[in-house]
């Protein structure tokens, strides 16, 4: 963090440092600041899809939903770019903001933008299981993980997708515990992909 004062000191609108800066002000809780590098930093390139996100993200953890979704509307102007990124990331607002309906809307919205983006699906597939919908979110999954193989790791790890994946089939997790453990590796990514598929296969 010093470096970073001491080159802003130097040149305050030296864009790399200021985003370095908020995101490590974020890090630390101290989200006043980091707000204000975000302000900075927009003010400097203010069509940033990136910046703009990432400023949505720090003002829902800091409970400005409306102030969170204003970013992510600009961030979705026509011909700005990574639109299914974008829709995914708002939809996890509104999820924080308890508002399931314009969640799940802006991740339908997200997978016909691209039908490849596997992100999406994933999150699709966790708010459909949390609404009830187990084939709706067994389905999503699936293809996700046929989209991109490392999606098979990624889910089993996330804390909020253990219910859904142990409702399935309890062997699953008991499955991963030594592939989870030399995660590093391309090959235990495999493999935990091909345990994830043969599980979500299950009762099909």
């Amino acid at each position: 963090l010093s470096s970073l004062n001491e080159a802003l000191a130097c040149d305050p609108n030296h864009l790399p440092s200021l985003k370095a800066r908020a995101r490590i002000f974020d890090e630390r809780g101290n989200f006043s600041a980091a707000l204000a590098d975000w302000g900075r930093a927009l003010s400097i390139e203010p069509t940033s899809v990136d910046m703009l996100r990432s400023r949505a993200v720090l003002y829902t953890n800091m409970g400005k939903f409306d102030n969170a979704l204003a970013d992510y509307d600009r961030a979705l102007q026509p011909g700005y770019p990574e639109r299914c990124v974008t829709l995914r990331e708002r939809a996890k607002g509104h999820k924080v903001n308890s508002d399931y309906a314009k969640a799940l809307a802006d991740l339908d919205e997200a997978v016909k933008v691209d039908p490849s983006c596997g992100g999406a699906l994933v999150e699709r597939a966790k708010l459909k299981w949390n609404l009830g919908d187990a084939a709706g979110a067994r389905e999503d999954l699936s293809s996700a993980v046929k989209i991109d193989p490392h999606f098979g790791l990624g889910v089993s790890m996330e804390p909020d997708a253990l219910g859904m994946l142990n409702s399935w089939q309890s062997k699953f997790l008991d499955s991963l515990k030594t592939t989870r453990r030399s995660a590093a590796s391309d090959s235990a990514q495999q493999e935990a992909s091909r345990i994830l598929k043969k599980y979500l296969d299950v009762g099909r």
